[in-house]
This record gives structure tokens, sequence and C-alpha cells, in this order.
């Protein structure tokens, strides 16, 4: 009976582990650089967002249900007046440090991951191709000016 009981508990705690990982999971990219516009353009395996501007305030995010086996990723590359690079905004390690909620703040610095698992600090990477880097001036198109 004991036996019973310990595998049907193991059970239970396995389908709700599934159940939870299996919730939806929202990406929201924030620009957070005044006076500066950014272009971004974000994909998956199975997904490709295209490019968009995005003015100060300006946000775009999305949501999805992560593989079950922890196997969904999201890549963004981010351009601004202070740098650009491509960078991972939803993998793995960005899950263990955002849950479900996983918003990006882009800012002169770097894009910065709001960590929900620790009480909200940032976890920012710094530009990968920063502005005066002769290879990011090659590689960073003009930004589109509305009309």
């Amino acid at each position: 009976m004991v036996l019973l009981l310990i595998k049907l508990a193991f059970s239970l705690a396995l389908l709700l582990n599934l159940t939870q990982s299996h919730a939806k999971t929202t990406v929201i990219i924030e620009n957070f650089i005044k006076n500066d516009e950014i272009l971004i353009r974000c994909e998956s395996e199975d997904n490709n967002f295209g490019s968009h501007v995005l003015k100060f305030g300006e946000k775009f995010s999305w949501r999805f249900k992560p593989d079950l086996f922890g196997g969904t990723k999201f890549y963004c590359y981010f351009q601004s007046g202070f740098g650009a690079g491509d960078y991972g905004v939803y993998t793995r390690n960005i899950k263990s440090r955002c849950g479900e909620y996983c918003e990006w703040q882009i800012q002169k610095t770097g894009p910065c991951l709001v960590q929900t698992s620790k009480g909200n600090s940032l976890f920012c990477q710094p530009w990968k191709l920063p502005v005066g880097n002769s290879l990011a001036s090659q590689r960073l198109p003009k930004i589109p000016k509305e009309h």
C-alpha cells in the first residue's frame, strides 16, 4: 500500500511538472534608449517575426508554448546607435532566469534581462558590436525612417 501511494505521488508530481512547463511563455523587448530607435529581428527554428523598429518606450512581444523537453530557443538581432549583436532571448539558461515572462530592456550599454527569479535584478550583456568597431559599422544598415 505504501509503495502504491509513493508511485501515485511521484506520478502526480511528474504530471504537474509537465503541465507547468508547457504553459505559454511571453517574451517582451522594450527600447529603453531615450532619443534613439532600435531595429530588432527575432526568430526561432520555426518562427521569423521579421524586422521591427522600436522608438523609445515601445515594445515588441510574442507568446509561445515551449518544447516539453526544453529545446525551444529564440534569438534576436538588435541594432541601436550604441551597438548591435545577436542574442539568445529565450534559451534554457535564460528560462531559468525569467521563467514564463522574459522581459528584455534594450539599453545604451546593451540588452538587459529582468530576472524575475532573482528579485527583478538585471542580467545585462554588452554590445557584441559596439559603435566604432569597424566590423559593426560594416554590418549596421541604416534604420529606415518613417515618411
